[in-house]
C-alpha cells in the first residue's frame, strides 16, 4: 500500500510540475531531485537503524511502542526513491498528453 501512495502523490506532484512549467523539462528534474533526495535519505535510514534485536511480541503493546520499534527491509527503504521518481515522470506526461 505504501508503494501505491508514494506512486499516486509523486504523479500528482509530476502534473503539478508540468502545469508550472507549462510543459518544459521541469517535471524531469523534479524526478531527479526526488530519487537523489530519497536515496540520501534511504541511506541515512539504513545506516542510522539499530542492529535486529530479534525482541519478540507478548501480550499488548502500546501503539507507539510499536511504531518506535518497526524495521523496514533496506530493499523497501531504497525502492521507495525509485517509485517517487517513476510517479513523478507519468504524472508529468499526464499533462502533455491533455
Amino acid at each position: 500500500m505504501q508503494f501505491a501512495v508514494v506512486l499516486v502523490t509523486a504523479a500528482i506532484a509530476g502534473f503539478v510540475c508540468a502545469i508550472i512549467a507549462r510543459n518544459g523539462k521541469a517535471p524531469l528534474a523534479l524526478a531527479g531531485l526526488v530519487l537523489l533526495l530519497g536515496l540520501v535519505m534511504a541511506t541515512a535510514k539504513v545506516m542510522t537503524q539499530p542492529a535486529d534485536t530479534h525482541e519478540v511480541r507478548f501480550g499488548p503493546v502500546s501503539n507507539m511502542e510499536a511504531m518506535q520499534k518497526a524495521r523496514h527491509p533496506s530493499w523497501v527503504v531504497f525502492l521507495g526513491p525509485f517509485i517517487g521518481a517513476a510517479g513523478v515522470v507519468i504524472g508529468g506526461k499526464l499533462k502533455k498528453r491533455g
